[in-house]
Parts: C-alpha cells; structure tokens; sequence
C-alpha cells in the first residue's frame, strides 16, 4: 500500500468511459464521478453509484481519461495514484490561467513544460543571471523568425555554454514541477498515452514519483516559514547596516535582489525586478532577513517600538533555513 493514500479515505475524481451496447462500444463516452481509495493493499477506482462489487482496479481504471480538481484530490495523493500505477502519459494541470504538464513513463516523471510566465526559459535565465534582457530579446526574436528552441540559439550565439545550459534546464525543471505543490486548487487531466511536445524538457532517466512527494512537502514546509516572515508582499524592505558577507555575494540572484532593496520597494515589487518566482525570491529574502541583512519597513519598526515599551525582546519570528539552490553569473 502506497504510504500517502490512507485505507478507508476516498477522494471524488471524474471519470469519462466509453458507453456500450450489446457489448458494442459507441461513439459516446459517460461522465461520472468516481473515487479513489485503498483497499486490499491496492489504489483502487470505485463508481459513486455501484455497489463495493463493482469497484475497479486502478489499472484498469486509468484506461479511462481521468479529471478532477485539486481541492478534492491532493497532488501528493495524486501523484502516488498515477506513479504507482505505472502509467505512461500526460498529468496536466491549470491554476490561474497557468497550465504545467508533467510527463509520465513507467512511475516516474520523464519531461515536463509549463506556460507560467514566471517558469518560462528565458526569465528563468534572467532570475539566474545568465543572460540580460537585451540578449534574452534578440534571442527571441531569432526564435520567431526561424522557430529554433530558445536554449539552442543562445547557445550558438555564445550566451551560455551548452553544459551550462544544461545545468540551468535542470534547475528550471526542478522549479516547474514543485512550484506545481504551491498550487492549492486547480483542474486536473491525466491523458493516457500523451508523449512530450518540442516545448517540454526531458528530465534524463526521470525522477521517482516518491522522491518528488518527499521534495514537495519539503517546499511547503518552506514555504509556509517565508508567508510567516512576509505575510504581506506590498511591505516595503529596507537593508540593515549589516554588509552582505561574501559568500551571498558570490550568488547572483542574492546579491541582485540585495541590490534591489531600498526601502521603498516591496516583496511585490522585488519578485518581478528579480524575474523569479514569488516562492525563489522569497527564499533568498527569508535568508537575508535571518542573518539581519534586512527588515521591514514597517513591520520590524513597530515590533520594536512595542517591545522596548514593554521591555521584551522582539522575536525573529523564524528559525534558521537549509540553504536552497545556489549559482554564480556566467562570466
């Protein structure tokens, strides 16, 4: 029994099967929903409407083009559901007019694409410091001209070595699946069968569904200590008097979102000078806010203010984080 699907919990999906007659089958499919559950060490499909009899196997149930939403269904369970059944095919998912695609071969994740403008190549390669805007525009342009893949012609332009490249793909591949875990609500379509597009990237010999649930409970975990911190992204952030000691020099995205700080720009603001994610700003900010590099403008002055009225110490408010992904400018 697979350890994030509980026995006895059902979780309500659809399900569209082919209607038949006289053991024909027609033109026609029937929606219904169905649910998912444990049951005899197995993930099994049960019809909302038949009796335990008729329950299904999952193997046999994921023939069937499955869709749900995510507030029903926890990605941590559906991923177990689809990654235990070694299905081959495309788990697609839609959150706020943003669509990823994760690519399944055999239980595990071989490619993925997302058209989240925050997720897309070329800002990805801004957030890193890989390339500037001016090349990442006469890149694209080449791009619709010819209809080269981006990473190709900065490459052939000499932007970005193709190890380097390589290197970065990863990092992105990384960011586009967990950011997936951020996503609380949103539609959800498994489509038997479905193989990667020219647009996806290929993730080598794919990753273990198991090991992404273990790295996406991770980023939330994270994630809730940075919403803890900056629990309003229109607060102003200023620097302290503490430098920036080198070793975050040597990172660019730490020392460019540094640099961005003074006192009059947001959370908001930072997030889209740095061309990054809300979730990879914020864990950069949450670090240079633990070792007193910044404050909040507002926040940590009317903290203190009211601590030194009562004579207690303000509280740091988070405890110390692992250190995330780290990368140097391309020279």
């Amino acid at each position: 029994m697979t350890p994030f699907i509980a026995g006895g919990e059902r979780w309500p999906i659809g399900c569209k099967r082919p209607s038949r007659r006289n053991g024909e089958t027609l033109d026609s499919s029937v929606a219904t929903e169905d649910y998912i559950y444990v049951q005899s060490g197995r993930i099994r499909v049960a019809a909302a409407d038949g009796p335990p009899a008729n329950d299904r196997p999952i193997d046999k149930a994921l023939r069937m083009a499955l869709y749900g939403n995510l507030a029903m269904v926890p990605l941590p369970q559906l991923l177990a559901w689809v990654g235990s059944s070694r299905r081959n095919g495309c788990l697609q998912i839609r959150h706020d007019k943003a669509t990823t695609n994760l690519f399944f071969h055999g239980g595990r994740i071989v490619a993925c694409s997302s058209d989240d403008p925050s997720k897309l190549l070329g800002q990805f390669l801004l957030y890193r410091g890989v390339i500037d805007e001016a090349g990442l525009c006469q890149a694209m342009a080449e791009q619709e001209a010819g209809g080269k893949l981006l990473g190709g012609i900065l490459v052939e332009k000499g932007k970005i070595s193709s190890e380097r490249l390589a290197r970065e793909l990863s990092l992105k591949v990384e960011e586009t699946i967990l950011g997936v875990f951020e996503w609380e609500d949103g539609a959800f379509a498994f489509i038997e069968g479905a193989s990667p597009g020219t647009n996806s990237i290929k993730i080598g010999d794919g990753i273990p569904v198991h090991e992404l649930i273990s790295r996406g409970t991770k980023r939330l975990e994270d994630r809730a200590r940075i919403l803890s911190v900056f629990t309003d992204r229109r607060v102003r952030l200023k620097r302290t008097e503490k430098p920036l000691p080198q070793n975050l020099r040597e990172d660019w995205p730490t020392q460019r979102i540094y640099q961005s700080i003074d006192g009059k720009r947001s959370f908001e603001d930072i997030t889209l000078l740095a061309h990054g994610s809300e979730f990879l700003v914020g864990e950069r900010l949450l670090k240079l806010y633990e070792t007193g590099l910044i404050a909040t403008e507002d926040g940590d002055d009317a903290a203190e203010e009211t601590a030194s009225e009562s004579g207690a110490h303000p509280e740091a408010g988070v405890r110390d984080q692992s250190t995330a992904e780290e990368g140097s400018r391309a020279e």
